[in-house]
């Protein structure tokens, strides 16, 4: 049956595979679960500790690294900018703000 198939599918069939199948998409969905499962307690740490000792510049730039890695890059915008009112000089925030803008 399997190469009555082969000949109707021009061939194609001898070079199936999964990805082949569409099953690609949901691969890379479950991979960014899984990192989503580890950045999201990341985040809500790193905001309790913001709100615990809100002076902290390097806390700060530790959400903004958070938050890029999220992909929210307006919510990294705000967060570096926040840091360089402080501290225009801060090389983290000024990486990190050049990397929100990309």
């Amino acid at each position: 049956i399997l190469g009555l198939l082969n000949v109707f599918s021009g061939g194609t069939m001898k070079n199936f595979s999964v990805v082949a199948m569409g099953v690609a998409p949901y691969i890379t969905a479950s991979i960014i679960f899984q990192l989503l499962a580890m950045v999201i307690p990341a985040l809500e740490a790193i905001q309790k500790a913001t709100a615990i000792n809100p002076k902290s510049l390097n806390l700060k730039n530790n959400l903004g690294r958070v938050y890029l890695a999220m992909g929210n890059k307006q919510k990294a915008k705000e967060v570096f900018s926040l840091v360089l009112s402080f501290n225009p000089q801060d090389q983290f925030a000024n990486q990190g703000l050049a990397e929100a803008n990309k």
